[in-house]
């Protein structure tokens, strides 16, 4: 049976906004980093939105394209990766396989 994980409650601030949430203990960290990028995020489109007027809502859709932006750039830097790997080792065998057919 797989072991239960501790659960903890804890208090983020997002911009002016008192979060409550329940999550598992060992991922506390990673929800206060990503509680303060989102507020610094939040943050940084307010400041836009009071000089063009953008609307509150507007501005958190921002938000969340500039996150998700985030996101997939990460994402498909690690694809980039992983496939240069692979390549490698594809690269690394057909020398030797070549090698090993030239004696």
């Amino acid at each position: 049976m797989p072991e239960e994980r501790a659960k903890r409650r804890i208090i983020l601030h997002v911009y002016n906004q008192v979060l409550p949430i329940t999550i598992f203990a060992d991922e506390e960290e990673q929800y206060r980093n990503a509680a303060k990028l989102v507020d610094e995020k939040v943050n940084y489109y307010a400041n836009i939105a009071k000089r063009s007027q953008i609307n509150d809502q507007m501005m958190l859709y921002m938000v969340l394209i500039d996150v998700a932006m985030m996101y997939l750039k990460e994402h498909e830097k690690k694809d980039t990766i992983a496939l240069a790997d692979v390549l490698g080792k594809l690269t690394s065998e057909i020398e030797d396989t070549l090698k090993n057919d030239s004696k």
